[in-house]
C-alpha cells in the first residue's frame, strides 16, 4: 500500500489509522511507504506519516505484520492500553523523507511524550526492527514488556525508555521487563543498545540481553530513577508475594504474576501495609478461560482478615465482563457492563479511586462506576476471587 494524500490536505496520511479504536486486531499485514512519494511537494512537509497509527486505542493485537518505508514510525502506540505487538518485521522507519531526513527522527515503535495518559499494559516481543531514523523502540509507561526481539541498523539506542519533557509533562516508567533482546549499537556515536531513566526504583527487571555485533550478553544498565505518585507498588517481579498474607486460598508467584488456583468459595489476601483512606488502587488482571466466576480488590474492610462479606467494599469483575461494586452486608450497590473480556488476551486493569464518601471504579481507564456510600471510612486493602483461577499483577497504591 501506498498512502501520500498530500494533495488532499490530510496531513497525517497513515496506512492504517485506529486511535481511540477498542478491541482492534491486524494479523498478518504487509504495509509499505506511508506519506514516501507525494505528488505535489515543494518543501518540507511539516507532519507525520505512520504504517499504524494506534494512539489511545484499548486493546491492540498486532502480530506477524511487515512494516517498510514510512515517513513517520512504523507502530504508534502513545496513550494506549492494552497493547501486543508481535512476530513482525519493521524497516525503514521515518527513512523515505524527502528533504532533511534527521527532521523526522522517528522510531520504529513509539510510545512515549504520552501527556496526560501513559502508554500502559504493552507487549512487544518476537519482532525484527532494523534501519530506523532514530531509536528502534521508544516508549515509557507503565507495565511494559519488552524481550525476544531483534533490533538493529538504526540511528541511536535500539531500546529507549522513558523520556524527558519540561514540567507538567515529566515522564516516569513504572513496571517495566526487557530481557532476551538481540540489540546493536546506533550510528551516532553515543548511543548504545539501550538507555532507561525516568522511572521508579524497584519496578524495573532487567534481565539477560546480548549485544546484536558480537552476541555478547548484557544486562542493560539502569540511568536515573525518578519519584511519581504511586506511594506503594508490587510487581511480583522479585518472584515472592512478601508484605502480602494469604487469608483463604492457594496463592503463588508464578511467572512473576500472583496467581490464585483454589477455585471454590471466596479466597482473598491482604496488603500487610498501607491501610488506605482516600487515594487510588490499581491492580492488572485476568481470568482462566473457564465462563465463571470472578475477581477484585477489597478495599476499606475493618481487620485483616476479613472477607468480602465482613467488611468493607469490593470492586470486581466478572466473567463476562460486567464490572460491580460491592458492600460487606448489603450486596451490589452498583453494576455496569463493559466492553472487555478478562479472560481475553490482556490483563485489565481496575482502578479504585476514593474521595471521602465517593467512590468510582474504572476498567481501563473508563469510568464505569461512580457511587457515594459513608460506611466504611478506610481500611486494609486486598484482592479476592471466587471460583476461577485469577491472575494479578502490577498492584499499585496513590494516597
Amino acid at each position: 500500500n501506498t498512502k501520500n494524500n498530500y494533495t488532499t490536505n490530510w496531513h497525517e496520511p497513515h496506512l492504517v489509522e485506529i486511535s481511540r479504536s477498542t478491541n482492534a486486531t491486524l494479523v498478518g499485514c504487509t504495509l509499505k511507504n506511508a506519506g514516501c512519494n507525494p505528488i505535489e511537494n515543494i518543501g518540507e512537509w511539516d507532519s507525520v506519516a505512520n504504517g499504524i497509527m494506534a494512539g489511545r486505542a484499548f486493546n491492540v493485537y498486532i502480530d506477524d505484520c511487515t512494516i517498510d518505508q514510512t515517513m513517520g514510525g512504523s507502530i504508534a502506540i502513545a496513550r494506549s492500553e492494552g497493547v501486543v505487538i508481535q512476530n513482525s518485521t519493521l524497516s525503514n522507519s521515518a527513512m523515505c523523507n524527502l528533504f532533511n531526513n534527521r527532521a523526522y527522527s522517528q522510531d520504529g515503535i513509539i510510545g512515549y511524550h504520552n501527556y496526560d495518559q501513559a502508554l500502559r499494559n504493552a507487549t512487544i516481543r518476537n519482532n525484527t526492527i532494523t534501519t530506523y531514523n532514530n531509536h528502534g523502540i521508544h516508549i515509557s509507561g507503565e507495565r511494559l514488556i519488552l524481550e525476544d526481539n531483534t533490533i538493529h541498523g538504526g540511528y541511536a539506542n535500539a531500546i529507549r525508555v522513558s523520556d524527558w519533557r519540561t514540567t507538567p509533562w515529566r515522564e516516569f516508567t513504572v513496571d517495566a521487563w526487557i530481557k532476551g533482546n538481540t540489540l546493536g549499537h546506533g550510528s551516532l556515536a553515543s548511543a548504545g543498545p539501550t538507555y532507561i531513566n525516568y522511572y521508579q526504583p524497584g519496578t524495573m527487571f532487567m534481565g539477560t540481553n546480548y549485544q546484536y555485533e558480537t552476541g555478547a550478553p548484557f544486562v542493560p544498565v539502569l540511568g536515573t530513577g525518578t519519584s511519581n505518585p504511586y506511594s506503594f507498588f508490587d510487581t511480583f517481579n522479585d518472584g515472592n508475594s512478601n508484605g502480602w498474607t494469604p487469608n483463604t486460598g492457594s496463592w503463588s508467584v508464578e511467572n512473576n504474576i500472583l496467581k490464585q488456583s483454589t477455585i471454590t468459595s471466596t479466597r482473598h489476601i491482604v496488603l500487610d501495609s498501607p491501610v488506605v483512606t482516600d487515594g487510588t488502587i490499581q491492580a492488572y488482571l485476568h481470568k482462566a478461560a473457564d465462563s465463571s466466576g470472578w475477581l477484585g480488590i477489597q478495599f476499606r474492610k475493618s481487620a485483616s482478615g476479613d472477607s468480602p462479606y465482613a467488611s468493607g467494599y469490593l470492586a470486581l469483575v466478572d466473567h463476562a465482563g460486567k464490572v460491580v461494586l460491592y458492600k460487606a452486608g448489603t450486596g451490589e450497590l452498583q453494576s455496569a457492563q463493559s466492553v472487555y473480556d478478562p479472560e481475553g488476551r490482556f490483563f485489565l486493569r481496575l482502578m479504585v479511586e476514593l474521595a471521602g464518601t465517593n467512590i468510582k471504579v474504572y476498567l481501563n481507564g473508563k469510568l464505569m462506576i461512580d457511587h457515594n456510600d459513608s460506611t466504611y471510612s478506610g481500611g486494609y486493602v486486598g484482592l479476592a476471587s471466587l471460583g476461577t483461577t485469577a491472575y494479578f499483577d502490577s498492584f499499585g497504591i496513590k494516597n
